[in-house]
Formats: C-alpha cells, sequence, structure tokens
C-alpha cells in the first residue's frame, strides 16, 4: 500500500475513509481495487494461447530411433518400434542403425504397418517426405559407429 507493492484492503478504504472524513469517497473505490486474477501483460498471452489450442493440435510427424546393442534390438527396432508407429499413424519413422551402418526411413503408415521403407548405408543423403520434407545427410554417422 505505502510504496503501491500491496494491494488496499476493502477495511483500509473504509478506515481511510472514516479517519479522513471523506464522506464515503475512498470506501466507493473499493470496487476499483480488487484484485486482477492475472497481470495485465500475461492477460493478451493467455488469449493468444486459448486461440491456438483451440485451432490447433499438435501431430507427430517425425519418430527417430538409435538401435542399440541389446540382444533383442533388432526385433525391436526393426520391426516392433516401426509397426508401433504406424499403427499410431506417424507419418514418418527414422532408423539409424549402428550394426547395420544404415538409416531406415518407413513412410505410408497403414494398417498398422509402414508400406514403403527407403534404407541408405551411412554416407549416402536421405530425403525425409512430407510432413517432415528434409534432406538428411548421414556422411557425420559414421563418426560414431564401431
Amino acid at each position: 500500500m505505502e510504496r503501491g507493492v500491496r494491494m488496499l484492503t476493502p477495511r483500509v478504504l473504509d478506515v481511510a475513509d472514516e479517519l479522513c472524513g471523506a464522506q464515503g469517497m475512498l470506501s466507493a473505490a473499493k470496487e476499483y481495487v480488487r484484485r486482477e486474477r492475472y497481470s495485465a501483460r500475461a492477460v493478451d498471452f493467455i488469449e493468444r494461447e486459448r486461440e491456438v489450442t483451440s485451432l490447433w493440435t499438435y501431430e507427430v510427424a517425425l519418430v527417430p530411433g538409435l538401435t542399440s546393442y541389446d540382444a533383442d534390438a533388432g526385433q525391436r527396432y526393426r520391426v516392433e518400434k516401426p509397426d508401433g508407429y504406424a499403427a499410431a499413424g506417424i507419418p514418418v519413422c527414422l532408423l539409424i542403425d549402428r550394426d547395420d551402418h544404415s538409416v531406415t526411413v518407413f513412410t505410408e503408415p497403414q494398417d498398422g504397418r509402414y508400406r514403403r521403407q527407403e534404407n541408405r548405408p551411412f554416407g549416402a543423403t536421405l530425403k525425409l517426405p512430407e510432413p517432415v520434407n528434409f534432406t538428411l545427410d548421414t556422411e557425420p554417422l559414421k563418426e560414431f559407429v564401431d
């Protein structure tokens, strides 16, 4: 209150009105000093966020995968995971295969499987289709394999 840091309370206004002999003029200000739910600078942001979340949804466009050295990695990374992503309707699955020194892009999910897969050795470029629409240079991957 004294430095504009704390909010005036209705009781303080009533006491100040009485002490100052303001004849109700200070008490009448109670409706103007109520605490706002959000700061003024946040209101615009909140409105834009409400607009965005009501107009758009967030969808996964690409799932990247990197094989591990586990005994069952082949089955899990090359079959089970891509099938699960296809069943979820994820348009692109990218598998970086350290055992095979290759990169595979799975696309066109339908009926729980990807209809198309394209495999390239490390060092090649690989075009990722829409909605990703990106050309991946796999040359740097050669540095990270045994």
